[in-house]
């Protein structure tokens, strides 16, 4: 059930675009099967609390629960990282429920709030996928909430999604290029799933979650990691007053001859 993933742990040093600052959260993991409804065979359950340096380590937590006939099972897998490139986030959760004779059921809760700072304002490529299906949720909300360095008012919400899955599997792809400000971001993450047998539909979940926000060239109009004539051709297609299109490339608000210097300056 587990997924393992590598990662590099960069907070401050080593010229990392952003800097991590706080962070918390929790895991709650349950599973339990019972032949009636007094009469338990099996429940495993426990709640963990983290700060930023657990989740910055990497978490993994499961309860499980085998009988001769039965199982019941919830599986919460995370990774956090923070590198020379940007912040990645992973979650994989997973609950199964069988038995022919028995109720067996699995549950999952997990939260997790991250702040870190950019020091300047900064061009960058976001890339979001959610997955659920069975009975489970995932939420994720990316919210500037003040100055770096502390201070300052809070901003509306820059990415505020999630999934929410009834049986049938659903799933969300997003990608944005966007010019962000300097600031205190926090960037929170819950999701959940339930997992019931005899009910048909419910005898197993799936929660998948990967989040990436990564430093493009200022050039780089698409975020595809080079700077060449497309992304000349977009600026000059885009010509003229721009409220937050990608092509405008400084963020004064007008695609111009200021941005086509960005592109050729970065080529």
């Amino acid at each position: 059930m587990a997924l393992v993933l590598p990662y590099i742990v960069v907070a401050s040093i080593g010229g990392a675009p952003f800097s991590a600052v706080s962070g918390d959260g929790s895991t709650y993991v349950f599973s339990n099967i019972s032949e009636s409804e007094n009469n338990d065979e099996c429940t495993d359950w426990h709640t963990s609390s983290y700060e930023l340096d657990d989740l910055l380590g990497g978490i993994f937590d499961e309860a499980l629960c085998y009988e001769v006939m039965s199982f019941a099972g919830s599986v919460v897998d995370v990774t956090n990282a923070f590198s020379d490139s940007g912040f990645e986030t992973s979650v994989v959760t997973e609950g199964a429920t069988w038995g022919p004779d028995t109720s067996a059921f699995s549950r999952h809760d997990y939260d997790c709030r991250i702040v870190f700072d950019s020091a300047v304002q900064r061009r960058v490529k976001i890339d979001l996928s959610m997955y659920a299906d069975g009975l489970g949720s995932v939420w994720l909300d990316l919210q500037r909430i003040g100055d770096a360095g502390g201070g300052g008012s809070s901003s509306p919400e820059l990415i505020d999604e999630s999934v929410n899955a009834y049986i049938e599997p659903i799933t969300f792809d997003g990608s944005w290029v966007l010019n962000i400000p300097q600031g205190r971001w926090k960037v929170f993450i819950y999701s959940t799933h339930q997992c019931i047998i005899p009910s048909k539909g419910f005898g197993t979940s799936v929660v998948t979650l990967s989040f990436s926000v990564n430093i493009v060239s200022d050039g780089d109009v698409d975020g595809n990691g080079e700077v060449n004539a497309t992304d000349l051709l977009a600026v000059i297609a885009a010509w003229g007053v721009c409220g937050s299109c990608i092509e405008d490339l400084n963020g004064d608000g007008v695609v111009d001859v200021a941005d086509v210097l960005i592109v050729v300056g970065n080529w």
